[in-house]
């Protein structure tokens, strides 16, 4: 991809969008924004490998660029085109790339501000699914989600009334946000049972539509004899301290040794840091104190 030398650039720009969306202080930040005469140029870099990302048609870039038109609005004429760039180094060498004209793109534009304005007046009119609920963080909070889930999982283990309370708005109380994290381990299990059961009969060699068995990340590397390997090093002209790493043990394994001499142990213990235990989530019966609201207390683990 190139641009022409001197063509205005802004890099980690945040591209307004609560015109769009109608959301307050919405906004996107696009990684770099270059434009032209003719041509809006966004580009977006993703650094992740699970999921390949194309610019083809790609939303989030189209409303990057919807909110980089704004931005550039005062600069003079708007350009005739955009183009999506999307760089995946750890998927591909090669940026995807993707052409559409302003005129596409503000049609694009009218319709997620009237998809957005359904979603900010009504629950139901939210579609959850594996795609659209991958990167979203209001995920915990979403009641059409969690009747989703909750009929699809615990139909006939869980009482469902709490749902059709919910689903006239986007959010819903800490009440009943306590009551679906009651079947929360429910839910894992049908979900852990549902992974090995498709792995089975794939493992068995029974076709499960739209699934196969494809082999997963290689394991570490490691000598096949460790002994062997050292004395072709020596032969090599490497010395100990090139082939061999050496750690101190750990405070745990120190205790062991001197389980029979506590005086000499106390004398280490001065010198033994640990860390607090991150905050978990536990029922109200559980003995241990509670722990009073934390600034910080932006992950949560069970």
């Amino acid at each position: 991809m190139g641009t022409p030398r001197g063509t205005p650039c802004l890099s980690n720009s945040a591209c307004p969008l609560r015109t769009i969306t109608g959301e307050e202080g919405a906004e996107g930040t696009s990684d770099a924004i270059v434009f032209t005469p003719d041509e809006l140029i966004v580009i977006d870099l993703k650094y992740g490998r699970g999921v390949y990302v194309s610019a083809a048609e790609n939303e989030q870039g189209m409303l990057y660029a919807l909110g980089a038109l704004e931005l550039i609005a005062l600069l003079g004429d708007e350009p005739s085109r955009v183009r999506i760039v999307i760089h995946q180094p750890r998927v591909s060498e090669e940026p995807s790339e993707w052409t559409c004209s302003i005129e596409l793109l503000r049609q694009f534009g009218e319709h997620v501000a009237v998809q957005a304005k359904k979603c900010f007046d009504s629950a139901p009119h939210l579609s959850p699914g594996e795609k659209q609920c991958r990167f979203c963080k209001a995920k915990a909070g979403c009641p059409a989600l969690a009747k989703h889930v909750l009929s699809t999982v615990a139909d006939d283990f869980v009482d469902l009334t709490v749902v059709p309370k919910i689903t006239t708005s986007r959010t819903y109380d800490n009440e009943t946000l306590a009551n679906l994290r009651g079947i929360v381990d429910l839910v894992e299990d049908w979900c852990k049972a549902i992974r090995t059961g498709v792995e089975k009969e794939l493992r068995d060699g029974h076709e499960v539509p739209g699934y196969k068995l494809v082999e997963g990340r290689k394991g570490p590397r490691s000598w096949t004899d460790e002994t062997e390997v050292g004395a072709a090093m020596k032969t090599m002209g490497l010395t100990q301290g090139q082939m061999y790493t050496y750690n101190l043990i750990s405070p745990t394994s120190a205790e062991k040794l001197f389980q029979d001499n506590p005086r000499k142990w106390k004398k280490l213990q001065s010198f033994i840091t640990q860390n607090n235990g991150k905050p978990h989530v536990a029922p109200i019966s559980d003995p241990r104190p509670v722990i009073t609201a934390l600034d910080d207390f932006s992950i949560i683990e069970d």
